[in-house]
């Protein structure tokens, strides 16, 4: 039986605002690009240049969970329900999970391994990485056009002290997460 392993890693588990992204990645066979890490390594300009290369050598699915349902569930569910979808995306079932962390619930029928710092283990899991971050840092800098006191051109949602400041002095968007915020407004 062939082995068709699938990459899977979020972003924004940790912001204040926006959804949750996550990425399952399958690469093609014989694609490897030795700079493919984790992106909180790499630069936004290097993220940005991988990202089309990866999506060009690769399956893979691009899911989100919007900032209410985090608020109505919690970021691990959402992320959990974000990683089940990102999976039945994908235009072939992997046999194989390879899922960065050291966490993963899932009633899909396929095996599964949970590496801690997977995304610079594994390259699968680091273009999930790069392509989950690139997606997600582009909607953010789109909301931010819209609601440019909060900085997300730049934080992209994350508690920074800009962010926190503009939460204090205009209060919250319908992106922000409300149970992640409730004491700062």
């Amino acid at each position: 039986m062939i082995q068709i392993i699938c990459g899977l890693d979020e972003v924004g588990r940790g912001s204040l605002s926006g959804p949750v992204v996550t990425a399952a990645v399958i690469l093609n066979e014989g694609y490897n690009n030795p700079i493919i890490t984790d992106s909180k390594k790499l630069t936004a300009k290097i993220r940005e240049s991988l990202f089309d290369e990866i999506c060009e050598n690769s399956i893979f699915c691009i899911t989100e969970k919007s900032n209410g349902h985090i608020d109505q569930h919690n970021v691990t569910y959402s992320t959990m329900c974000s990683f089940e979808e990102s999976v039945l995306g994908l235009s072939v079932r992997p046999t194989l999970l390879k899922v960065d962390g050291n966490y993963f619930k899932t009633n899909l029928p396929i095996k599964y391994e949970c590496i801690v710092k997977g995304d610079a283990k594994e390259k699968c899991i680091g273009a999930a990485s790069i392509i989950a971050k690139v997606y997600r840092d582009r909607l953010m800098k789109n909301l931010h056009v819209d609601f440019p006191e909060y900085k997300w051109d730049t934080n992209v949602g994350y508690g920074t002290r800009a962010h926190i400041e503009a939460i204090k002095n205009y209060g919250l968007t319908k992106y922000h997460r409300k149970s992640f915020c409730h004491e700062m407004e």
